[in-house]
């Protein structure tokens, strides 16, 4: 699928466009990410060393439905959308746990506690027993 939007190219990412996508992410989501920040997380320490292949491995996991928007004049990534389809069918979900040591990496240990938690709750909001 691409997809021209005015001068933004809008088209999904495979598992070989991880180390684009990972850069894109580390620069512009986490280094200005408010819970990062408050806790005072260092993206080049903690994140640098693992992210790419945590990417890689959440794009290859699910069908292609993460996607991408370029800039048409510089082809210039300006946007993704990082998401993943979850088969219910297979055991393993790829996660951030799956790649973060709370020794090497204890700022982002806390934020992913925190994930969990958030994941847990909505899990429990929207199982079958409350629809």
């Amino acid at each position: 699928m691409e997809k021209r939007v005015g001068d933004v190219i809008i088209k999904r990412f495979n598992p070989d466009d991880h180390e684009i996508m990972s850069d894109f992410l580390l620069r512009n989501y986490f280094m200005t990410e408010p819970m990062g920040i408050a806790l005072g997380l260092n993206v080049e320490n903690e994140m640098k060393s693992w992210f790419h292949k945590y990417v890689k491995a959440k794009l290859s996991s699910s069908p292609p439905v993460s996607t991408q928007a370029v800039d048409a004049n510089t082809n210039e990534l300006v946007a993704v959308l990082f998401a993943a389809i979850h088969d219910p069918n297979q055991p393993k979900v790829v996660g951030f746990q799956d790649f973060v040591n709370s020794a090497k990496n204890p700022v982002f240990s806390i934020i992913c506690r925190f994930l969990e938690e958030l994941e847990e709750g909505m899990g429990r909001i929207f199982s079958v027993s409350n629809v």
